[in-house]
């Protein structure tokens, strides 16, 4: 897993068998980490797969983490994510 260079505090959920996350959830748990990780909305953003990775399984930071990834301009401002 890719260390940030931002400082997040992120919340440890513990996802009981069954407890299923709707996407709406999810998408706004990573918009919250986007912004703690680099000042915008994940909205403001290039799109990226954010729906097959709720469906995959993916956690909310690995979103967010493949969401600053796949926009435009994060190898030149956020090479370290």
């Amino acid at each position: 897993m890719l260390q940030s260079p931002f400082p997040i505090i992120i919340v440890a959920h513990l996802y009981h068998l069954g407890d299923v996350m709707s996407f709406e959830t999810w998408m706004t748990k990573v918009d919250r980490l986007v912004e703690t990780m680099i000042g915008v909305s994940v909205h403001d953003l290039s799109d990226f797969c954010s729906r097959d990775m709720y469906d995959a399984g993916d956690t909310p930071i690995e979103a967010a983490k493949e969401a600053v990834r796949s926009d435009d301009l994060s190898s030149v401002y956020f090479p370290e994510i």
